[in-house]
């Protein structure tokens, strides 16, 4: 009876605090959080806009393609002995790799609106499915904030793998019974595209909105924190984008941006939260899984750069005044750190979280 009557107030004091906090941030600080939101706007238009908002139409009209449909069935047999889901989990898989973060999740709950997957599919795919594009890695971190495109494709291919081996596992871990085998489908109809520009621009306003809200935190933040690793820490979690840009101009090794992209930031879980919602997955699972595969992400990319060592030339030490960090890392220590995130994922599976 205790319990019952202390926690709601503690969770409701800790909102009031933050809310209180962040009306004294923007009455403090009005033109610090005003510049962040401007950078939010800036990389919005220049970024994220034109790379996501053609792939969330795109994966909102193949979701209703009878072609879509055919090719799940014939990716059926080995997406069912890979990841334990019927084939159109492949397929949102490929829509999450090429569209980017929040691409995979909107594809599996249309499916699942559909009827295409179950729920227990859901939440199995919904583990793996969140991915950076190949031209946000590759070309943005890699290109442009590392200056090396090569650094971009390790990171890239480190978060993907990490995306599998965490397929392969939940799959392993968790077989559904209720699996549902994809029907033929009839040809959608002549406003299936009208349909998909909106639900495109809905999912877009939502991206906008959180990218926006974390730009201002960060702004904010910059003011209160100044430069310090407090600050980096938190950027790196917050927003993805300018986390990254902050750790590359640190000289943080690749792990330490792989890690980082594996785990996506806050502002992309709140924008696939909606979808989790929708799909019945916890909130906190998802935190967990995202942490786990941002652990497997260092894991892969410490491996890679044995194979790429120019590739970790670009930055391996931090500037702090007139000392210097310098980042080491091998392979030993990155086994210990996946066997210890397997154990992790058994322990979810004992408590029963994901299903």
């Amino acid at each position: 009876m205790y319990k019952k009557h202390i926690f709601p107030l503690i969770h409701n004091g800790v909102k009031i605090v933050i809310i209180l906090f962040c009306v004294l941030a923007v009455l403090i600080f009005p033109k610090e959080i005003s510049n962040g939101v401007k950078n939010g706007l800036i990389l919005l238009g220049e970024n994220l806009i034109p790379a996501l908002f053609p792939f969330m139409v795109l994966s909102a009209y193949i979701t209703a393609s009878p072609a879509t449909t055919a090719l799940s069935k014939k990716l059926n047999r080995p997406s069912r002995f890979l990841f334990r889901t019927n084939g159109v989990g492949v397929v949102c898989f490929l829509l999450s790799v090429l569209g980017g973060y929040p691409i995979g999740a909107k594809t599996i709950c249309e499916y699942y609106s559909d009827k295409k997957l179950s729920e227990k599919e859901c939440h199995k795919l919904l583990c793996w499915c969140t991915n950076p594009s190949p031209a946000f890695t590759i070309t943005a971190i890699g290109r442009f904030m590392l200056g090396n495109a090569l650094c971009g494709g390790i990171i890239f291919f480190s978060v993907i793998l990490a995306s599998l081996t965490m397929g392969f596992l939940v799959g392993r871990l968790h077989k559904s019974s209720d699996e549902i085998h994809i029907t033929s489908q009839t040809p959608p109809p002549e406003d299936s595209f009208v349909r998909a520009v909106s639900s495109g621009s809905k999912a877009m306003l939502s991206i906008c909105g959180w990218v926006l809200v974390f730009s201002a935190l960060c702004g904010g933040l910059n003011a209160i924190l100044k430069q310090s690793y407090g600050l980096l820490f938190i950027k790196s979690i917050a927003e993805i984008t300018t986390g990254l840009e902050a750790l590359s101009t640190e000289g943080f090794p690749l792990p330490v941006l792989a890690a980082a992209s594996g785990f996506g930031g806050f502002a992309v879980i709140f924008q696939i939260a909606p979808y989790l919602e929708k799909c019945k997955f916890p909130l906190k699972t998802f935190l967990c899984i995202r942490v786990i595969n941002s652990a497997l992400s260092a894991f892969y990319c410490s491996f890679l750069t044995h194979f790429f060592p120019l590739a970790t030339q670009t930055s391996q030490t931090i500037s702090m005044g007139t000392s210097q960090i310098t980042f080491s890392y091998n392979t030993t220590a990155s086994v210990i750190l996946f066997l210890t995130c397997i154990l992790l994922i058994l322990e979810v599976d004992k408590k029963r979280k994901l299903c």
